[in-house]
Protein backbone atom coordinates (compact mmCIF):
# COMPACT_ATOMS: atom_id res chain seq x y z
CA UNK A 1 0.00 0.00 0.00
CA UNK A 2 1.41 3.33 -0.82
CA UNK A 3 -0.97 5.24 1.49
CA UNK A 4 -1.97 8.01 -1.19
CA UNK A 5 -5.40 9.40 -1.41
CA UNK A 6 -7.88 8.15 0.20
CA UNK A 7 -6.06 4.74 1.39
CA UNK A 8 -4.87 5.67 4.89
CA UNK A 9 -7.69 7.32 6.17
CA UNK A 10 -10.07 4.53 5.03
CA UNK A 11 -7.83 1.85 6.72
CA UNK A 12 -7.41 4.36 9.72
CA UNK A 13 -11.30 4.60 10.20
CA UNK A 14 -11.89 1.07 9.41
CA UNK A 15 -9.09 0.15 12.22
CA UNK A 16 -10.43 2.36 14.71
CA UNK A 17 -14.06 1.08 14.48
CA UNK A 18 -12.71 -2.04 14.53
CA UNK A 19 -10.53 -1.50 17.43
CA UNK A 20 -13.45 0.15 19.36
CA UNK A 21 -15.42 -3.16 18.41
CA UNK A 22 -12.65 -6.03 19.86
CA UNK A 23 -12.30 -3.52 22.76
CA UNK A 24 -15.74 -3.02 23.93
CA UNK A 25 -17.41 -6.54 22.38
CA UNK A 26 -14.76 -8.42 21.85
CA UNK A 27 -15.38 -9.24 18.92
CA UNK A 28 -14.58 -8.66 15.07
CA UNK A 29 -17.89 -9.18 13.17
CA UNK A 30 -17.71 -10.92 9.55
CA UNK A 31 -19.27 -8.41 8.01
CA UNK A 32 -16.85 -6.21 9.00
CA UNK A 33 -13.74 -8.37 8.42
CA UNK A 34 -15.19 -8.55 5.12
CA UNK A 35 -15.50 -5.07 4.31
CA UNK A 36 -12.13 -4.56 5.06
CA UNK A 37 -10.94 -7.06 3.02
CA UNK A 38 -12.76 -6.08 -0.07
CA UNK A 39 -11.70 -2.34 0.43
CA UNK A 40 -8.41 -2.84 0.71
CA UNK A 41 -8.39 -4.92 -2.68
CA UNK A 42 -10.48 -2.15 -4.63
CA UNK A 43 -8.37 0.87 -2.92
CA UNK A 44 -5.26 -2.04 -4.65
CA UNK A 45 -6.48 -1.88 -7.61
CA UNK A 46 -7.35 1.80 -8.00
CA UNK A 47 -3.78 2.87 -6.88
CA UNK A 48 -1.66 0.47 -8.33
CA UNK A 49 -3.58 -1.42 -11.16
CA UNK A 50 -6.17 -4.44 -10.92
CA UNK A 51 -2.71 -6.45 -11.56
CA UNK A 52 -1.78 -5.81 -8.40
CA UNK A 53 -5.04 -7.41 -6.55
CA UNK A 54 -2.86 -10.48 -7.38
CA UNK A 55 -0.04 -9.82 -5.07
CA UNK A 56 -3.10 -8.73 -2.76
CA UNK A 57 -4.82 -12.03 -2.95
CA UNK A 58 -1.48 -13.89 -2.10
CA UNK A 59 -0.74 -12.06 0.61
CA UNK A 60 -4.62 -12.74 2.23
CA UNK A 61 -3.60 -16.22 1.59
CA UNK A 62 -0.77 -16.52 3.18
CA UNK A 63 -1.89 -14.84 6.12
CA UNK A 64 -5.30 -16.96 6.74
CA UNK A 65 -2.75 -19.90 6.42
CA UNK A 66 -0.65 -18.85 8.59
CA UNK A 67 -3.68 -17.48 11.40
CA UNK A 68 -5.71 -20.58 10.59
CA UNK A 69 -2.35 -22.35 12.43
CA UNK A 70 -2.13 -19.97 15.44
CA UNK A 71 -5.84 -20.55 15.77
CA UNK A 72 -5.15 -24.29 15.88
CA UNK A 73 -2.47 -24.18 18.47
CA UNK A 74 -4.62 -21.91 20.64
CA UNK A 75 -2.47 -19.28 20.49
CA UNK A 76 -4.79 -16.62 18.79
CA UNK A 77 -8.65 -16.29 18.19
CA UNK A 78 -10.78 -17.08 14.70
CA UNK A 79 -11.67 -12.99 14.87
CA UNK A 80 -7.89 -12.07 14.87
CA UNK A 81 -7.03 -14.87 12.21
CA UNK A 82 -9.97 -13.30 9.68
CA UNK A 83 -9.20 -9.43 10.58
CA UNK A 84 -5.48 -10.05 9.90
CA UNK A 85 -5.95 -11.72 6.59
CA UNK A 86 -9.08 -8.81 6.08
CA UNK A 87 -6.18 -6.54 6.93
CA UNK A 88 -3.09 -7.66 4.79
CA UNK A 89 -5.20 -7.30 1.73
CA UNK A 90 -4.57 -3.45 1.50
CA UNK A 91 -0.55 -4.93 1.37
CA UNK A 92 0.79 -6.40 -1.55
CA UNK A 93 2.46 -10.00 -0.84
CA UNK A 94 6.23 -7.84 -1.06
CA UNK A 95 4.97 -6.13 2.20
CA UNK A 96 3.91 -9.42 3.92
CA UNK A 97 7.28 -7.98 6.42
CA UNK A 98 6.25 -4.50 6.95
CA UNK A 99 2.48 -5.47 8.07
CA UNK A 100 3.95 -8.72 10.32
CA UNK A 101 6.42 -6.60 11.74
CA UNK A 102 4.10 -3.69 12.71
CA UNK A 103 1.49 -6.12 14.38
CA UNK A 104 3.67 -8.12 16.19
CA UNK A 105 4.95 -5.22 17.87
CA UNK A 106 2.06 -3.27 18.71
CA UNK A 107 0.72 -6.57 19.51
CA UNK A 108 3.81 -6.67 22.07
CA UNK A 109 2.94 -3.43 23.61
CA UNK A 110 -0.25 -4.52 24.08
CA UNK A 111 0.43 -7.85 25.69
CA UNK A 112 2.53 -5.95 27.96
CA UNK A 113 0.49 -3.19 29.02
CA UNK A 114 -2.58 -5.40 29.51
CA UNK A 115 -0.43 -7.57 31.36
CA UNK A 116 0.83 -4.72 33.98
CA UNK A 117 -2.37 -3.34 34.55
CA UNK A 118 -3.66 -6.75 35.33
CA UNK A 119 -1.33 -6.73 37.51
CA UNK A 120 -1.54 -3.68 39.13
CA UNK A 121 -5.18 -3.73 39.43
CA UNK A 122 -4.69 -6.99 41.95
CA UNK A 123 -6.56 -9.12 39.63
CA UNK A 124 -4.29 -11.42 38.05
CA UNK A 125 -3.65 -12.14 33.89
CA UNK A 126 -6.78 -14.03 33.91
CA UNK A 127 -9.47 -13.44 36.56
CA UNK A 128 -12.33 -14.97 35.03
CA UNK A 129 -10.36 -17.16 32.14
CA UNK A 130 -14.04 -18.14 30.97
CA UNK A 131 -14.79 -14.44 29.96
CA UNK A 132 -13.76 -13.00 26.79
CA UNK A 133 -13.03 -10.19 28.83
CA UNK A 134 -10.36 -11.98 30.10
CA UNK A 135 -8.45 -11.82 26.90
CA UNK A 136 -6.51 -9.42 25.13
CA UNK A 137 -8.35 -7.48 22.28
CA UNK A 138 -5.57 -8.29 19.41
CA UNK A 139 -7.71 -5.99 17.11
CA UNK A 140 -6.33 -3.16 18.47
CA UNK A 141 -2.82 -4.37 17.83
CA UNK A 142 -3.80 -5.58 14.50
CA UNK A 143 -5.57 -1.98 13.56
CA UNK A 144 -2.50 -0.10 14.93
CA UNK A 145 0.34 -2.34 13.20
CA UNK A 146 -1.44 -2.15 9.85
CA UNK A 147 -1.47 1.65 9.96
CA UNK A 148 2.07 2.00 11.16
CA UNK A 149 2.62 -0.64 8.32
CA UNK A 150 1.17 1.51 5.42
CA UNK A 151 3.52 4.65 6.79
CA UNK A 152 6.50 2.79 6.30
CA UNK A 153 5.74 -0.01 3.78
CA UNK A 154 7.42 1.26 0.19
Amino acid sequence: MSGTGLALPLLIGSGVYAAWSDLRFRRLPNAMTMSVAMLGLVVAAIEAGPASVIGNLLHVLAALTGGLGLYALGVIGGGDVKYYAAVSAWFGIDSWAYLLAGVSLAGLLLASFWIAMSRLSGRGVQADPDSDFAKIPFGLAIATGAVVAAWVAP
